[in-house]
C-alpha cells in the first residue's frame, strides 16, 4: 500500500507538471471588428471521445458513440450561450446573443445536422446564414485519464477531489468576413462526461480579463 501510494504521489506530480498554459490569439485589429458586431452566434462543438473505460467502451457500437458525440456538441452549446447570457444580463457583453435553439433550428433549415456537415461551410457562409455578424466555433477532445474508483483513490490519497479526465479545448471566434478573431487552447482537467457547465466555468475564468467582448 505504501509502494502505491508513492507511486500515486510521484505520478501526480508527473501530470500536474505536465499541465499546459492557456494560449490566448487577439488579432491586432480585433476591436475595429467587434465595435460593429450587433448580434453573436455559438455553434454547436466539434466533439471527439477518446479511451472510453472499458466497461463502457464494450457496450458500445461506433455508432452509439457518434451518437454520443453528437450530444455532448449541443450541451457544450447550450453551456457556453448560459455562461455568455449570464455575463451579459450583467453588463459585461454588449452584443446580442443569439438563443442556442434558434442557431440550431436555422442550422437545420439549410440540412445542417452533424459537425461533418458543418465542416462543409466556411465561418463566413455560416454567419450569412445564421444572420449573426460573428459565430463562436469549437472543437473539444475528451479523454479518459482514470476510471472513478482510481479517481476515488487520489482523492483520499490528497484529500481533495480528483478527476476522471481531461478535455483538449479550442475555441475561435470568427467575424461574418470569415477572419479569425480571436481563440483560445488549453487542456482542462475535469469530468467531462458528467460537467459540461464545468468546463465552460473553468475556460472561461482563464480568459476573462483577455475574452473579446
Amino acid at each position: 500500500m505504501k509502494q502505491t501510494i508513492t507511486f500515486l504521489i510521484f505520478f501526480l506530480c508527473f501530470t500536474q507538471t505536465g499541465k499546459s498554459q492557456a494560449e490566448i490569439y487577439s488579432d491586432e485589429d480585433i476591436h475595429s471588428y467587434i465595435i460593429n458586431h450587433q448580434k453573436i452566434a455559438i455553434l454547436p462543438m466539434d466533439v471527439t471521445v477518446r479511451d472510453l473505460k472499458p466497461a463502457v467502451r464494450n457496450r458500445m457500437t461506433e455508432d452509439e458513440i457518434y451518437e454520443l458525440e453528437e450530444e455532448y456538441r449541443s450541451d457544450f452549446q447550450y453551456a457556453m450561450h448560459a455562461w455568455l447570457l449570464k455575463q451579459k444580463k450583467k453588463g459585461k457583453i454588449r452584443p446580442e446573443i443569439q438563443d442556442a435553439k434558434t442557431t440550431n433550428e436555422l442550422l437545420e433549415q439549410h440540412h445542417i445536422y452533424t459537425k461533418d456537415d458543418l465542416s462543409r461551410y466556411r465561418y463566413d457562409e455560416i454567419a450569412n446564414l445564421l444572420g449573426v455578424d460573428a459565430v463562436f466555433a469549437g472543437k473539444i477532445i475528451t479523454t479518459s485519464t482514470f476510471s472513478r474508483k482510481a479517481a476515488a483513490v487520489w482523492a483520499i490519497v490528497l484529500e481533495e477531489d480528483y478527476t476522471t479526465g481531461n478535455a483538449d479545448i479550442s475555441l475561435t471566434l470568427y467575424d461574418k468576413l470569415g477572419d479569425r478573431l480571436w481563440s483560445y487552447n488549453n487542456v482542462l482537467f475535469s469530468d467531462f462526461i458528467s460537467s459540461q457547465k464545468g468546463l465552460v466555468h473553468q475556460m472561461m475564468r482563464q480568459v476573462a480579463r483577455r475574452f473579446p467582448y
